[in-house]
């Protein structure tokens, strides 16, 4: 039985990690992610996580705050950014800066909107999950 429901969560933590990957398949500089599964008993965990910092300020959104240069006398930017992720939304798509370049001294900036990445993949797949883990209490049960 465990061995059919460990089947049953890698098959959906494969499912879960393709959906993160989709979230940044226009991104230039795109996050790892990691998967695992685990048993302790008759619980069976996977997990899909990463540790990057700039997908969980786009996931779990930031507020507005001020940005100053670290290294130089200015910040040097484009002065148009469309953002290639937007909140309910899995696949990202085309973006990023334009415009002509602009130097700022220090500037407050809106903050970023949260994307909810992991909630949004949760809706979107709990139905799945649900039937990869019939189907392996279903396997298990008959000796497939």
């Amino acid at each position: 039985m465990n061995r059919k429901l460990i089947e049953g969560m890698d098959r959906y933590t494969k499912l879960v990690l393709k959906e993160f990957q989709e979230t940044t398949q226009t991104w230039s500089n795109k996050p790892s992610f990691d998967r695992l599964v685990t048993t302790n008993g008759f619980k069976v965990v996977g997990e899909v996580s990463t540790s990057n910092k700039i997908y969980r300020y786009v996931s779990n959104g930031t507020r507005r705050h001020f940005v100053a240069p670290r290294r130089a006398n200015a910040l040097r930017f484009r002065s148009q950014y469309t953002a290639k992720s937007a909140p309910g939304r899995i696949p990202s798509r085309s973006g990023g800066a334009s415009g002509n370049f602009v130097f700022s001294r220090g500037h407050y900036v809106n903050g970023i909107e949260a994307r909810k990445f992991d909630t949004q993949i949760k809706k979107d797949t709990e139905q799945r999950f649900k039937d990869y883990m019939l189907n392996a209490f279903e396997n298990a049960l008959l000796g497939v």
